[in-house]
């Protein structure tokens, strides 16, 4: 969901579109599902994809951790900067995965695998950034990375 999104906002100066529409019970079963993995020591992190959606959630636990994240593959603008409400973006062991996207189906919530943790680059499908290039650009904000 664009509307009303930092991407709009930041990159291309519009207030254009509705804010997300907020499903409560939706919000509520993905607070559940992430209290649920978090007490079943599931969860190695979390971040909401609030301000800046997927592309930017990813980014923030890249810089916070200091090691690379691979984002499968490109996708839309939507998809990558999207501020729908009540989704997050998760790491775990890989060998937790069929325990999480089990715990997620269990409570209704879409769950997909969208990338991995590894080496010292921030990928999405075929473009890359090192991590400490990244750190600059994040500190200048979104106009930095599309100047």
């Amino acid at each position: 969901h664009l509307g009303q999104s930092a991407l709009l906002d930041e990159v291309l100066n519009l207030a254009a579109g509705a804010a997300p529409e907020v499903d409560l019970k939706k919000e509520l079963r993905a607070g559940q599902l992430i209290q649920n993995l978090n007490e079943r020591k599931l969860l190695q992190s979390a971040h909401d994809l609030s301000d800046g959606g997927l592309a930017i959630a990813a980014a923030e636990m890249a810089l916070m951790g200091q090691v690379g994240i691979k984002l499968d593959e490109e996708r839309s603008l939507g998809w990558l900067f999207g501020e729908g409400q009540g989704r997050y973006l998760i790491s775990s062991w890989l060998d937790d995965k069929l325990k999480i996207l089990n715990a997620a189906k269990k409570l209704s919530v879409p769950a997909i695998k969208v990338g991995l943790v590894e080496g010292k680059y921030f990928k999405i499908g075929n473009n890359s950034i090192e991590i400490t290039k990244l750190n600059s650009f994040y500190e200048g904000g979104l106009n930095s990375i599309f100047d």
